[in-house]
Formats: C-alpha cells, sequence, structure tokens
C-alpha cells in the first residue's frame, strides 16, 4: 500500500509540471550552478493528517527553462513537533503549522506545512489484562483487546500489533493463540496487516511469560503501513520469583519381596510389591508369566514385607507409613487395615501362622504383632526395649512361638505367644553383628541371615546348636521343598540347595552347569506347572529388586527358565538433591538409587543408572564426589564427559569395615588444595562419626574417627582455607546417644589437626546446617537456633531461636546463599529465607525437603511432608530461560509416492527461538510408509499411512497422509 501511495505522489507532480507548461527531463539535476535558475518545493503547500506522510519532490529550472528531479538536496523542519522528516517524506505529528526548506547548491526553497487531524478515520485503543505481579517463567493469560474508541467514517488497514520490550531483566515472551499461533521476543509483530473495522472491536488470546524475576516495562502499538503509531499502551510487570513443579525425576522398578499362593480361580500366582507414591501390589500368573492385576496401597510408598496367609489372603506391611494392607484374591481393591502399632513407621517383615493369622516386625520401637481376621491387632510389645528394629519374624507352629529377629544390635528373641515370655535365643558369638536381617523356621531348624556379611547360619531350634554355616544374599531360604529335607538359597547368584539331614548346601544344576541366577533371589515359592517343558512341580522365584526378573526351576528334570516380567516402573521418591559443577540438577532416588539430571537450559530431565542412595555431594572442577549409602562409598564422575556407569563412575573408596561409617551426609571441598572433605554417620547401633579427608593428588585417605567423641558429624563447610564441621550427638540408626551436646569444630588442613571445639548452642543436640559470610563468618542452625560463629573471637556472636519446635536430626541439612545476598535453608519440612542483614527469617514454602542451587540462582528441593520426599522436584524459580515450542507445521501437506521412493518432510516449529525443537516422528501403517526420525518417509506398499510429528514435550503435533500407489 506504501508504494502505491507514492507513486500517487510522483504521478501528481508530473501533472503539476506538464499543466504549469514546463518540460520535466527525466533525469536528476547535475550541471553547474549558472545552469540553475531556481529550486522549487512541490507541492508548495504540504497539507497532511495526523500520522500521515507525504512524499515531497525537489525540483530546478534550468536557464533554458527546462525542470528537472532534484536529489541530495538538504530538507529542514522548522517545528518538530507538528512535523518531521522521514525520508523524503513529511509526516505529521500534531495539528498546527510549520515550514520546510529545501537547500540545493546554493539554492534554497520553502514550502508550508500544515498538519490536521484525520476527522474520518476511527481512533482505536488497546487494553492488555495483565496482573502487575506475575510469576517467573509463567505463561500467564493476558487478554488484548482492540476496539474503536471514537467511531469514525472509515476503520484502517493492514495493521500490525507489535510488542516492543523498554526494560527488563530478562526475555519477555509474547504469544497469540489465535488460528495461527505466533510468539515473539522482546521486539516484534505480534500480528500483521490486521483490518481494523470503523467500530472494530476484538479481544486476541495472548499470553506473555518472563524469563527473570524483576520489573519490566514494555509497550503494545497499533502501526499502519508507514510505521504509525495509532494506539498505544505501556504496560509494566513485576515478575517474581515463582514455585514450579517440575515432575517426576526417577522412575524405576524396584521390588522388596515377593510371595505365592492361589488366584480367585486356584491358578498360581506371584505377589510383589513395586516401589512408588503410592506402592502397587502386583499379581502375576505364574505360568503364562502375565501381570494379572496392579493393585494401588494408598499412602504407602514401599513394602519391605509382602506374605499369604493360610486361607489365602494377601498382606502387604509398607513404609513409611507402617501400615498393614489386606487383599483378597479376585478383588479390584486393598483393604487398608491401618497401623498395627501406634508410631510404627515401618513393618520389616511378615509371617503365616495358622488359621489365617499373620506376624510382624516393625521399625521405630521394634514391635512384634498379630493380626486375627477375626479379632484385629494384638501388640506383643517391645521385643528388646531400647532396640528399634524387628527386621525379620518366623512362626513356628509347633511350639505357638514367634521368633524376632532384632537390630540395631543383634537378638533373636523366641516370643511364647500364650505366655508372652520372650528368651534371646542368639548364639553368643553372633551378638556382635547388627541385625538378624532374615529369619525362617524349617524342618526343626532355624535359618538365621546376620547383617551385615550375609552370614547364613542354620541351628537346631531346640538345641541351638550350629548345624551350617555359609554365605547368602537372597532373603533368607526357601520353604521347605516337596521332599522335605532341602530348602533354597543363592550366594552371589549361584542357586544352592541344603539338605537338612546331611547338613551340607551343593550348587543346583540344569543340563551340567550350575544354575546362576546372577542376582539375590527376594521371594521363593513351590508350584505345579503344566508347561511343556517342565515335569511336576518347580521351584520359582523372584530374583534381584530392580528388573522384575523371574526364574522357574524343575524339580525332578532340572529345567530351567530365567525370564523377565514386565512388572511397570514407578515413580520413585526422592532422597536428595544437589547441583552439579555443570549447573544441573541430580536428584537421587531412595533406597534404589539412580539419579534424575535436570537441565536448567532445556527443561529437560534425563535419568542415569548406576548410582545408589546418595547422601551428600561436592565436586572440584568438573568431577563430582557422591557419597553413597549404605557402607558410606564414595564415587568419582566427570560431569564434562557422558553419564557411564562402567566407565565414568569411579569407586574410590568407602568409610565401612573397620571404620564403622554408613552415611555420608556433608562433604566440602578446597580445590586449591585438591582436597575433599567428608562429614559421615556410622553404621546401625555405633557411636561416632567421622571427618574424612582425600587428596586427589596424592590419593591419600585420612580417616579422623570420633574427631567428636561419640558423635556424628553432619555438617561441613569448608571457609578461607579452614573446614568447619558440625556434629549431631546421635550416631547410627538404633544406637543409643553418650553425649548430650552438639559442637563445632576448626580443622586446620595445613597442620592436619583440629585447632578449636565449641559448644556454639548450649543444650543443642545437633548442628545441621553451616555456611559462610563475606567476613568469613560462620552461620549455623542448630535445632530451633539460628547462630554466628566468629573465628576470630572463637565464639558465638549471635544466637536466636527462629525455628521454634524444630526436632533434632541424625543427618545434616544444606544452607545456600542466594544471589540476592540472602541465606536459603529447608528446616522441618519448610523452605525458609534468611534476610543476612537483619536476620528476619521468612517461610517461603511448606511440604520442602533437601535443597540445591544451580547456576542462575534458582533454588530447588523435593516437596514431602514428615515422613515422605515425594516424587517431584519443586524450583523456586528466580530465571527460566527455557522457551517451550508451542506449535509444528508438516510443509508437506500430501505426497504420492511410488513403492521404493522416499521423502523427507521438512517442519517449521513456531517460536523459532524455542529451546526444545526436537520432533519425534510416528507412522500409522509402517507397513505402508516407514518415517525415520529425521523425517524421511519410505514407501513399502500400497496404501495410506498418516505420518505424524510430534513435539518432544508433547505439546503439539502436525500429520500429512502418504498415498503409497
Amino acid at each position: 500500500m506504501l508504494k502505491v501511495r507514492k507513486l500517487l505522489d510522483i504521478t501528481c507532480v508530473v501533472l503539476f509540471f506538464i499543466a504549469a507548461g514546463g518540460i520535466l527531463f527525466p533525469h536528476h539535476a547535475n550541471a553547474a550552478n549558472d545552469d540553475i535558475e531556481s529550486i522549487q518545493i512541490i507541492p508548495a503547500k504540504i497539507k497532511v493528517k495526523t500520522g500521515e506522510r507525504k512524499l515531497v519532490t525537489v525540483l530546478a529550472k534550468k536557464e533554458n527553462g527546462s525542470v528537472t528531479m532534484v536529489s541530495g538536496s538538504s530538507l529542514k523542519i522548522k517545528d518538530k513537533e507538528v512535523a518531521i522528516l522521514d525520508g523524503q517524506a513529511v509526516k505529521g505529528i500534531s495539528p498546527g503549522n510549520t515550514v520546510l526548506t529545501a537547500e540545493f547548491k546554493g539554492f534554497k526553497a520553502e514550502a508550508v506545512v500544515e498538519v490536521i487531524k484525520d476527522q474520518n478515520q476511527s481512533v482505536y485503543q488497546t487494553v492488555l489484562d495483565l496482573p502487575e505481579q506475575v510469576s517467573t517463567g509463567a505463561y500467564t493469560p493476558a487478554p488484548l483487546s482492540i476496539s474503536a474508541s471514537d467511531i469514525k467514517k472509515r476503520g484502517a488497514d493492514n495493521i500490525d500489533v507489535q510488542i516492543t520490550k523498554l526494560s527488563g531483566p530478562g526475555d519477555l515472551i509474547a504469544i497469540n493463540r489465535g488460528e495461527r499461533i505466533t510468539a515473539i521476543k522482546n521486539k516484534g509483530d505480534l500480528l500483521t496487516e490486521l483490518d481494523l473495522k470503523k467500530d472494530h472491536s476484538e479481544t486476541l488470546k495472548t499470553e506473555f511469560r518472563f524469563s527473570k524475576a524483576g520489573s519490566y516495562t514494555f509497550t503494545v502499538q497499533l502501526t499502519n503501513p508507514y510505521g504509525d503509531v495509532i494506539a498505544e499502551t505501556v504496560k509494566t510487570a513485576e515478575v517474581l520469583p515463582a514455585f514450579q513443579d517440575l515432575g517426576t525425576q526417577i522412575e524405576k522398578l524396584m521390588a522388596m519381596k515377593g510371595a505365592f499362593g492361589k488366584d480367585e480361580n486356584g491358578r498360581s500366582v506371584a505377589y510383589t510389591v513395586l516401589a512408588g507414591r503410592p506402592a502397587q501390589l502386583a499379581v502375576t500368573d505364574v505360568e503364562t508369566e502375565e501381570i494379572k492385576r496392579i493393585i494401588p496401597l494408598p499412602e504407602a510408598e514401599a513394602a519391605w514385607a509382602v506374605t499369604v496367609a493360610s486361607d489365602g489372603t494377601v498382606y502387604a506391611g509398607s513404609t513409611p507409613n507402617g501400615t498393614l494392607y489386606k487383599y483378597v484374591p479376585g478383588r479390584s481393591e486393598a483393604e487398608v487395615l491401618g497401623k498395627p502399632v501406634p508410631k510404627q513407621t515401618v513393618i520389616w517383615d511378615l509371617t503365616a501362622g495358622e488359621n489365617g493369622k499373620i506376624y510382624g516386625g516393625t521399625y521405630f520401637d521394634g514391635h512384634v504383632f498379630e493380626y486375627d481376621p477375626a479379632k484385629g491387632f494384638t501388640d506383643f510389645g517391645e521385643m528388646v526395649p531400647g532396640e528399634e528394629y524387628v527386621r525379620s519374624v518366623a512362626y513356628d507352629p509347633e511350639e505357638n512361638a514367634v521368633y524376632a529377629g532384632v537390630g540395631a544390635h543383634a537378638h533373636l528373641i523366641k516370643y511364647d505367644i500364650k505366655s508372652g515370655k520372650k528368651t534371646n535365643v542368639l548364639p553368643a558369638k553372633y551378638k556382635s553383628y547388627i541385625s538378624v536381617y532374615d529369619l525362617q523356621v524349617q524342618g526343626g531348624k532355624l535359618f538365621i541371615k546376620l547383617e551385615p556379611e550375609f552370614k547364613l547360619v542354620v541351628a537346631d531350634k531346640k538345641t541351638m546348636e550350629i548345624d551350617y554355616e555359609t554365605t547368602a544374599q537372597s532373603r533368607g531360604v526357601s520353604p521347605l521343598s516337596p521332599d522335605g529335607k532341602s530348602v533354597f538359597y543363592t550366594s552371589s547368584g549361584i542357586l544352592y540347595r541344603y539338605n537338612l539331614e546331611s547338613k551340607t548346601a551343593e550348587p543346583v544344576t540344569s543340563g551340567g552347569a550350575q544354575v546362576n541366577l546372577e542376582q539375590p533371589v527376594i521371594g521363593f515359592g513351590f508350584q505345579p506347572l503344566s508347561e511343556a517343558s517342565f515335569s511336576g512341580t518347580a521351584l520359582v522365584g523372584f530374583v534381584g529388586n530392580y528388573e522384575g526378573r523371574f526364574f522357574k526351576y524343575g524339580l525332578t528334570d532340572g529345567a530351567l527358565k530365567k525370564t523377565v516380567l514386565s512388572l511397570p516402573p514407578q515413580p520413585t521418591n526422592i532422597y536428595n538433591i544437589l547441583g552439579g559443577p555443570d549447573g544441573k540438577i541430580y536428584s537421587s532416588g531412595f533406597i534404589g538409587g539412580d539419579v534424575g539430571v535436570f537441565n536448567p537450559l532445556t527443561g529437560l530431565t534425563k535419568q542415569e543408572t548406576g548410582l545408589g542412595q546418595v547422601e551428600g555431594m561436592t565436586s572440584i572442577g568438573s568431577k563430582m564426589y557422591f557419597g553413597v549409602y549404605p557402607a558410606a562409598r564414595i564415587y568419582e564422575y566427570d560431569s564434562s564427559l557422558p553419564w557411564n556407569r562402567r566407565t565414568n563412575m569411579k569407586l574410590l573408596f568407602d568409610l565401612h569395615g573397620p571404620n564403622e561409617q554408613n552415611r555420608p551426609v556433608s562433604m566440602d571441598s578446597i580445590p586449591e588444595r585438591n582436597e575433599i572433605y567428608i562429614g559421615s554417620v556410622p553404621d546401625y547401633g555405633k557411636n561416632g562419626g567421622t571427618l574424612s579427608i582425600y587428596n586427589r593428588s596424592s590419593g591419600q585417605l585420612n580417616v579422623n574417627r570420633n574427631i567428636v567423641p561419640n558423635q556424628s558429624i553432619v555438617s561441613v563447610k569448608a571457609s578461607k582455607g579452614l573446614v568447619y564441621a558440625g556434629s549431631s550427638i546421635f550416631g547410627g540408626t538404633g544406637a543409643d546417644p553418650v553425649e548430650k551436646e552438639a559442637k563445632l569444630i576448626t580443622w586446620d588442613p595445613a597442620s592436619s589437626k583440629k585447632t578449636n571445639e565449641i559448644v556454639p548452642v548450649p543444650g543443642k543436640v545437633s548442628v545441621s546446617y553451616l555456611h559462610d559470610d563475606e567476613q568469613g563468618n560462620i552461620w549455623g542452625i542448630a535445632q530451633d537456633t539460628l547462630f554466628i560463629y566468629n573465628p576470630d573471637e572463637k565464639k558465638t556472636i549471635y544466637q536466636e531461636v527462629k525455628f521454634p519446635g524444630v526436632r533434632s536430626y541424625r543427618v545434616g541439612g544444606i544452607m545456600k546463599e542466594g544471589k540476592d545476598g540472602n541465606f536459603y535453608v529447608t528446616v522441618d519440612q519448610t523452605f525458609y529465607r534468611i534476610n543476612k542483614s537483619t536476620k528476619e527469617v521468612v517461610p517461603l514454602k511448606q511440604q520442602a525437603k533437601k535443597l540445591a542451587e544451580d547456576a542462575m540462582g534458582n533454588f530447588y528441593f523435593a516437596e514431602g511432608d514428615d515422613l515422605s520426599t515425594g516424587n517431584n522436584i519443586w524450583r523456586y524459580t528466580i530465571e527460566d530461560p527455557v522457551i517451550r515450542a508451542e506449535a509444528v507445521d508438516i510443509k508437506d501437506k500430501g505426497a504420492v509416492l511410488s513403492r521404493g521412493e522416499s521423502i523427507k518432510l521438512q517442519t517449521s516449529v513456531v517460536p523459532e527461538f524455542a529451546v526444545n525443537k526436537e520432533i519425534q516422528w510416528y507412522s500409522s501403517n509402517s507397513g505402508v510408509a516407514n518415517v525415520e526420525q529425521d523425517g524421511t518417509v519410505t514407501a513399502l506398499s500400497e496404501g495410506e499411512a498418516v505420518i505424524t510429528a510430534v513435539l518432544q514435550n508433547g505439546n503439539k503435533s502436525d500429520a500429512v497422509t502418504v498415498q503409497v500407489k
């Protein structure tokens, strides 16, 4: 339209001179000064409307009477508030008069400029409904209304909607969700060539996103084809840090134990509980290996115990809610029976008794209970006062007694159900062990598996004389074999048969080779099989915790079948969150480990395997150091290289064995010394943690056990060449504390000595958080009290209760410094900000556990309650640069191919500046046309196939039909 108007103006100039009798030569003036007689501005009086442009031309009249257009003249406007120059055009600004002056080779001409208001075009307005406060990274709906505020005779055509960021710390993204999705970043036309009616009124479905917290100012303008602004709105937005649910980080198949029984039709089935939130009871047909049912267990997250009662009912004992569940074969739901014993958080084991009864053992106070379907629960009480665990139970029908395997100091309690008498029958030689981890009564024998070392002891239940000792990693032994004299177990993956009569064990063979199941069996059973490859009864079992492995072994023919059940992975609870030197966030799974790696720059999570439950982490350069439970193992991983559990996950050392450490809960480093520092909690039932120092250059490990006597080291912070460590009076689970108050110590790496030790806050049992400030002071939290320690004065210079009601901790926490200069912590399931200047403590969000920070200053935590950390991680978002893809369009909307012919489909993604633009391709009929992941379609046979392109985030897709002839 602009080109048309320019052409009309030039035509008017030509007609004017022809009418005046002049001769217009088709070239520009370039003669000497004496060739020119005068210059003139055409038109001599310029009348223009506000916002409108009018092209002007400068003509030169020569002495011979000819006239030619001038190029290179100097044009000036006297009053720029009335009109301005835009190239060779005069643009009206506001009503009024001014003068346009032209100069060329010493000659001068003037023209009057009159700017008038356009009385015939409607006046328009824009209204953007954007809240004054919005959340960082959120796509905030903000409808944009365009309407005529003053209706005149005509509308406006070819109008653009332009967004321009004037100020703000991050990127502004505007999206219009019309028939065609459009988007701009910081500045651009959100819509183009919009025709506005004289009485126009419409509302656009627009969204705005701000990538970083702070204050923003931007404009929304309607501009005509000349670039004139015909309507404008100036908006401000205060963008605040936001809480974002980033979703599940780890999905994993994890089962603790298995049991066997019959379904409602009498078919042999296997039961196991899949860890997740909630946990799921899986029912598998033993013969077909088909998953028949998946039954949710509300509020449970895992089950260490599952058993089948004598009446065929299935029971599962859960963690962390310590609840018993009942499942009747054939039903679609499990019944929640509740807590057998108040305040208990784990049911460690279950065993079947007579008449449908079952017995179980618990953790928090080491109780044994009975469940009778006719009468309900009976609590038999603590087996050993002060001991927290009943890890295993076994029922003896001959004596109507329950045997209970106790920890964290090993006991084997025989509980007489009738009299209530408790007797410790564990031979004295085994009392130094942590617990009786697994336990069965078979054929008059007690099969006792001890923790640690996986020692399996076979003892006569009457005399407690030892018949046999070996090593077994399986969850105890099988039921008594149909021959009445054998049980089975696994050691280092090999299946063994133990003969109760000969008191000997030998490897089981199949086809002349030892049966190697590769992993421990977690549940044995004997089931009749009608499969052609088996004759009669088979030993069956679940193998390992993480892959759904299953085996069948024929007792008479030695046939063997190993398979993997199609058990579905479940979302895994997050145990810890760690920030890596690569800017990524590492989430460690509870119990089963694995790691979810979240990339803040792409918004994507990648799950990695091969690492257990991470307690602490630090880094030097690109190298990350993970402290893993159990056995306080320290691994090295290079974050600059691809994750590979075999080649890029090096076990450096462990702190178990003679050092008796189990949880490396706090770690820090001094890169200048090339050293990492590890604070640890000892094994079950033990007191005395360590501050351990590992030098990467020499490979030397310096373990300082009991550096604070009888206390664990739960917080470590390196600052200005020194190392500060906070202690807890608590040792490993099941150990009674010896000391009364927690300490803060100073370690000098140069002299390799502890140089100071104080009680920073009297009466407190743990110093769980440490961080330094600019002055070198050490800030810490001791239970409910915030304190500041001055290293120069060697004393606490500030202390105040800021977290009333906070309980004591066996492990430490993380304190981080934000880019705003404040400290951030999670204490007792609440995320806090601590103002360093005023020491004001502000709660930001409840149900928050653990803490990590990325390079942009965002904070990450797991959402969880008192017992659980949950599956998802959350982010307190200060900056989020990830711009999502909104739409994908396949450019080739239809293709006809011959068999064997190929075509590569081309796509475009909106917006083009999206971060993740990867596409996944699918064919509805791969037998007709196959599609590769680069969009290449190959015709295979006659017919039609729908080829679909799906954005990686699953947000949008597009499809085309391909015909093959």
